[in-house]
């Protein structure tokens, strides 16, 4: 409660005549949204800042409009402003351990057909 939140994501027009929606609201009803019209059909990065008015807060990305828009990279921090993707160190995979499990699929795979090969 009284903490800066920011949301934050990526979007891009398919279809003219649309908003790019942001909004929270909370228990006690407080309700704020970022409802932008966008024309951009290139990626471009948008943010929303609040600050936190309850322990439960809800979140939610979208449109209106009649139009139609892609949104990804959708983000939520502690903080009042966007910051970069940072990978943590205990999600890279070293290519090894990557064709490791290449190939293990790629067994899996194997013995499966010659198991439904020899039931025909």
């Amino acid at each position: 409660v009284g903490e800066k939140y920011t949301m934050s994501c990526w979007a891009r027009v398919i279809k003219p005549n649309v908003n790019l929606l942001m909004r929270f609201w909370t228990t006690n009803d407080t309700n704020r949204i970022m409802n932008k019209p966008i024309t951009n059909t290139d990626w471009v990065r948008y943010q929303f800042t609040f600050i936190a008015d309850s322990v439960y807060n809800s979140i939610q990305f979208g449109q209106s409009g009649s139009g139609s828009i892609e949104i990804c990279g959708m983000k939520l921090e502690h903080s009042d402003r966007m910051t970069d993707y940072d990978v943590n160190s205990s999600e890279i995979v070293s290519v090894a351990d990557f064709n490791d499990v290449v190939d293990t699929v790629k067994s899996h795979t194997q013995t499966i057909q010659r198991q439904n090969d020899s039931n025909c």
